[in-house]
This record gives C-alpha cells, structure tokens and sequence, in this order.
C-alpha cells in the first residue's frame, strides 16, 4: 500500500515545488528591473493624490511578477535611482536653515500681528454691541410709542361705539316721535275736512231749515173753530 501511494505523493510534492519556484521566479533578467523609487499614485480616500513613499525598487521574490516589497509593480518604479551628492545634501540643509530662519522670523511678528488683529476685533465688536443696544433701545421706544397709539385707539374706539348706541337709541326715539306727529297730523287733517263742511253747511243753511210755502197770507184760512 505504501509503494502505491509513493508515486502520488511524490507528484504532488514536485507540483508544489514547481509552483513555488514559478511564482518566486523573476521574470527575465534582474538586471533589468527598476531601481529607482515607486511613483505609484495612492487611491485610498485618507492619501487621496499622494505618491507611494517607497524610494528604491526591491524585488520581493515571494510573489509572482516583478512586484516590490510596497506592493506595486516593476512598471511604477523610476528606471534609476536618485544618487544624492554632498553638494545636493548641503544645499538641502541651506534650505532647511533658510525655511527655519523665515518661520522664526514670521513667529517673531505673528503674536504681534494677532494682538493688533485681535484688539482691532474687539473694538469692532464693541462698537457693534453698542450700535446694536442704541438700535434695540429705539425700537423699544418705537414699539412702546406704538402700543400706546393702540391703546389710545381702542379706548376711543370704545368710547365711539358707545356714542353710536345712544345715536342708535336717539334715532329710534326720533323714529317714533315722527310716527306719532304723522298720525296726529293725518287725525288734524280729518278734523279739518269735517270743520270745513260744517263751515260750509252753517254757510249755506238752506240745505239745513225746512222750506216753507211761499202763498201770500191772505189767502190763507183761518180755523174759527
């Protein structure tokens, strides 16, 4: 059984080895890799338009490709690698002495300028505070001068509704006086038709005595019973 199984897992342990030796294996010359440092572009959000900060190439044979040990391919490499002199190294500390001269020189001026600026905000707020006291003070006054226009306005409009119930009162009086002189003057104007045709009759009293005979006396007989 164990001479059996020997060819198989002899196999397999040859399939492991080549792949191993496949995915470790560089391809093509060595000598032909970049050296120079890695100008990958990095995408995550926190290093969004930065470049990776590997500074030279090394070839990280545990993984297929040419791939380096921060992660990125042969192809995002610089061909050469940046060779710094001692003259590029003194003109960096120049640089650095230049910047660090300016920063103490503008360090020397900053408190200045920020107590100027800070003394200039704080008038300008003072004055703001001001301005805006004396503005709500006078709508205060404006808003008391108004509720007191409103109240004068309504007490005379109460008084004016009063004024208008008794002018109702007055003209309701008056109505039925007018009524009452009507009547009476229709009853005048009756009497006075009657009065008139008594003065008439009293005028003509012939429509009033009887009439009498007009035959003369002597004619007439006497009874001498």
């Amino acid at each position: 059984m164990s001479d059996a199984h020997s060819p198989r897992h002899d196999a397999k342990s040859h399939d492991h080895r080549r792949s191993t030796q496949s995915a470790s294996a560089p391809p093509g010359d060595v000598s032909q890799l970049p050296k120079g440092q890695c100008r990958y572009i990095l995408t995550l959000p926190e290093l969004k338009g930065h470049r990776c900060g590997c500074m030279g190439f090394h070839h990280n044979t545990s993984l297929p490709g040419a791939t380096c040990y921060c992660g990125h391919f042969a192809c995002f490499h610089s061909p050469h690698s940046i060779q710094r002199t001692g003259d590029d190294l003194a003109v960096l500390k120049k640089r650095v002495k230049d910047l660090e001269a300016m920063l103490q020189q503008k360090g020397s001026y900053q408190p200045e300028s920020l107590v100027c600026r800070i003394s200039d905000l704080e008038e300008t707020v003072e004055s703001n505070e001001e301005e805006s006291a004396m503005q709500i003070k006078a709508l205060y006054q404006n808003s008391s001068a108004a509720w007191e226009i409103i109240e004068a306005l309504q007490e005379r409009t109460k008084t004016l509704e009063t004024y208008c119930g008794l002018y109702r009162e007055q003209m309701a009086a008056t109505r039925s006086e007018l009524r009452e002189l009507y009547n009476r003057q229709l009853e005048l104007m009756d009497g006075e038709e009657s009065l008139e045709e008594r003065l008439h009759r009293l005028e003509d009293p012939g429509d009033i005595l009887p009439a009498f005979p007009t035959t003369p006396m002597g004619s007439l007989r006497m009874d001498t019973r």
